[in-house]
C-alpha cells in the first residue's frame, strides 16, 4: 500500500503546476519516506534528531548508524545520515550514504538536492547541474530550484545560440 501511494504522489508532485499544491505533495512524500514501520527506528529518529538541534552531530550520527544497520532498506535512514554527515562537513560520507539512498529510493529528491550541493561546492558544475535537473524532473515546484539550474547551465553550458 505505501509503494502505491508514493508511486500515486510523485505522479502528482511532478504534475503540480502550482508551488502551494506541490510543497504539500512533497509534504506527503517525505512522511511516507519517513515511516519506518519499527518503534525501535522511530525512537532512535527521534533521539538522533534531538541530539542533531542540540548540536551533538557526532551522537545524531552514531544513533544513525544504529538505524541503518538495523534497517538497510530504509532509504530515509541513510538520507538522514547523509544530511547529518554533510553539516559535519564530512562530505566522503555524505555522498556515500546518498549513494545508498538513492539505490533504495532514486526519486528521492532531497538527495538529489544534496548530491547537487556537494557537487557545486567541490566545482564540479556539470555534475551538480545534473543532480539538480534530475530534481526538477521528480520535483519541478521546488522552491528557488529552477533559476539556480538556469545560472548553472548557463556557466556550465554557455549561452543558447
Amino acid at each position: 500500500m505505501k509503494g502505491e501511494a508514493l508511486d500515486e504522489l510523485l505522479v502528482q508532485l511532478a504534475k503540480a503546476d502550482e508551488p502551494g499544491a506541490a510543497k504539500r505533495i512533497a509534504a506527503a512524500v517525505q512522511a511516507l519516506w519517513r515511516r519506518t514501520g519499527s518503534d525501535t527506528i522511530d525512537l532512535l529518529l527521534t533521539r538522533s534528531t534531538q541530539a542533531q538541534r542540540q548540536s551533538k552531530i557526532d551522537i545524531a550520527i552514531k544513533l544513525m548508524d544504529e538505524v541503518v544497520s538495523l534497517k538497510p532498506e530504509f532509504a530515509e535512514g541513510w538520507n538522514r545520515r547523509a544530511t547529518l554527515h554533510f553539516v559535519a562537513k564530512d562530505y566522503d560520507a555524505a555522498m556515500l550514504d546518498i549513494r545508498e539512498t538513492l539505490a533504495r529510493e532514486p526519486r528521492h529528491f532531497g538527495a538529489w538536492l544534496g548530491l547537487g550541493r556537494i557537487l557545486e561546492d567541490a566545482d564540479l558544475d556539470a555534475k551538480a547541474l545534473a543532480a539538480y535537473r534530475r530534481v526538477l524532473e521528480i520535483y519541478p515546484q521546488i522552491e528557488g530550484l529552477k533559476k539556480r539550474v538556469d545560472d548553472l547551465a548557463l556557466k556550465v553550458e554557455g549561452q543558447p545560440i
